[in-house]
């Protein structure tokens, strides 16, 4: 496979054109034009992370698996929620949660943990921004073989619904590229906020219907709705229980990815030339 460290040179994306909107586009459109070069990465970061071990990324599994155990025979008591029930529902939740969490933590240093290809190597900045979703959702691949576990022990079946699924891992997709890059952006020039956003993110943990289920907060749903990790949360969530996710879902979730996504643009746009100075 090719080297990435002999990839030939190109003339800057990090400079051309300064904070213009064409010099933006272009860097976005190159990255996904190199999609293998990304794909390529987010593979090596995977197989180096889990270099001399004999079963590799499945330890995540195990442990995800070993985790939904002992959490679901202790909650599924404490909610008095029949184990049928609350076993897959807690499964996907962990699942998703784990995803998010997990690449919003990976963000923050996106491009302080790329600092040496960015100083040295001529990439559009957005290929680092999918080397992070990509390397998460391998994670999240391995991760799935529990949820395949679980159904079929229970006897889950979507059916039709499993259809839906595709809309909601679209929505999520978009969504997750933009709080990469804008997480990537900001704690590369404030460093400061990588501590804080990872407490924020445990906070926020408690508060999202990950591992309680939404009824037991009868007359206060309102906790939950205005929760943007609760909509896209559920979006994977239903379609793999055999549900149809509210409207009010996808909804939030398309909202979201608009003005995060315009938002985003706006501040890459303004502060991309000035990225390889702060890493």
């Amino acid at each position: 496979m090719t080297d990435i460290t002999t990839i030939p040179q190109r003339p800057s994306y990090h400079a051309r054109g300064g904070a213009s909107t064409p010099a933006a586009l272009h860097d976005i459109a190159e990255a996904f034009r190199r999609w293998p070069l990304w794909l390529l990465m987010s593979w090596q970061d995977t197989k180096l992370r889990y270099r001399g071990s004999v079963l590799g990324p499945f330890w995540l599994t195990i442990s995800m698996g070993v985790m939904i155990l002992a959490m679901g025979f202790v909650y599924s008591r404490l909610l008095k929620t029949p184990a049928n029930d609350y076993f897959p529902f807690l499964t996907l939740g962990l699942m998703q949660w784990t995803l998010m969490s997990t690449l919003m933590q990976d963000a923050c240093i996106t491009f302080i943990q790329s600092s040496a290809f960015i100083k040295q190597i001529r990439l559009p900045y957005m290929v680092y921004v999918m080397r992070t979703l990509t390397r998460n959702m391998i994670a999240y691949a391995h991760n799935f073989v529990v949820y395949i576990l679980v159904a079929l022990y229970f006897g889950i079946w979507p059916g039709e619904h499993f259809w839906l699924l595709l809309p909601g891992l679209a929505l999520f997709l978009l969504n997750a590229m933009w709080v990469i890059l804008l997480f990537a952006l900001i704690c590369a020039r404030f460093r400061d906020l990588q501590p804080i956003i990872t407490s924020l993110v445990q906070v926020v943990f408690f508060v999202t219907p990950v591992v309680w289920v939404p009824k037991l907060l009868d007359g206060y749903g309102w906790v939950f709705q205005l929760n943007p990790f609760y909509h896209m949360l559920e979006l994977i969530r239903a379609p793999l229980l055999g549900h149809t996710p509210d409207a009010l879902s996808y909804i939030y979730t398309s909202l979201t990815a608009i003005i995060g996504i315009a938002g985003t643009f706006i501040m890459f746009r303004r502060f991309r030339a000035r990225i390889a100075y702060w890493v």
